[in-house]
């Protein structure tokens, strides 16, 4: 499904991940979220690798459809990521959210990030705040 229709909200108005070439989500069997980029100049730092900042918001939006794939709504509470191996042009990443712990209000994830060739991109740790329900 779509960013967009997971939120429930018109087609383009997915802010940052429209932006970035965010769209499609699939929900795992095992309860795991992925979203998908395809890496263009755009998303480089000036030494030609994917900007750290681009997983960074890869991740969070990741994150934001795990929780809306839950009816829940959410706030990052802290991130951390690990690097491994340098994105690149022309590939595509994957981020994939795994739940650790599901607490009443706070959860933490793992995320993993790969490319279209399985190299291990970066993980990230991430905890969020759940806000709520989406009525």
């Amino acid at each position: 499904m779509t960013i967009e229709q997971l939120l429930g909200i018109k087609e383009g108005e997915a802010g940052l991940a429209n932006y970035l070439g965010v769209h499609e989500v699939r929900v795992g069997n095992d309860g795991s979220v992925a979203v998908d980029m395809k890496i263009t100049k755009d998303h480089l730092n000036p030494r030609g690798m994917v900007h750290g900042g681009t997983i960074s918001a890869l991740c969070d939006i990741a994150i934001g459809c795990y929780h809306a794939s839950r009816g829940e709504e959410a706030v990052a509470l802290s991130s951390e990521l690990h690097f491994f191996k340098p994105g690149l042009d022309g590939s595509t990443l994957t981020a994939t959210v795994y739940e650790r712990k599901k607490g009443h209000t706070i959860c933490t994830f793992l995320i993993e990030v790969r490319d279209d060739c399985g190299r291990h991109v970066a993980d990230g740790m991430y905890s969020t705040y759940k806000s709520g329900n989406k009525e």
